[in-house]
């Protein structure tokens, strides 16, 4: 009955615990926001091309630099497969979640930005 009982509690935590991303797909990726228009009600805004870096850490946390501006928070990975790697990134002071997908063969990952920016290409430093 125990042993019932204990499966039955702690199994689908082990099963469906949050995966950790490995070391080697951590680190530093970077490139630039491609420049984009958008719609400030009256006019068409033209935001120009800026920097992006992006930090991810071994115990969780995201660090992102955007030009000369610096956000923090916590990703978590969604999927797992040998073509890429689907993480969300949940940033302080932010209601949308940033998607990432790491690309690990060609070192590279694809950033999803907040509507309405343009996806971005970072390549790993």
């Amino acid at each position: 009955m125990k042993i019932t009982l204990f499966l039955l509690l702690f199994f689908p935590l082990l099963v469906f615990g949050q995966q950790k991303l490995k070391k080697k797909y951590c680190g530093n990726f970077s490139g630039y926001i491609p420049s984009y228009k958008m719609d400030s009600g009256n006019d068409l805004i033209t935001v120009d091309s800026v920097h992006i870096k992006i930090e991810l850490l071994r115990d969780g946390k995201v660090n992102y630099t955007i030009g000369t501006t610096s956000y923090s928070g916590f990703y978590q990975v969604n999927f797992v497969s040998s073509a890429y790697i689907f993480i969300t990134a949940n940033i302080s002071g932010l209601k949308a979640e940033e998607r990432l997908k790491i690309y690990p063969k060609d070192k590279h990952m694809d950033r999803e930005g907040i509507f309405p920016q343009p996806l971005t290409v970072l390549k790993k430093d």
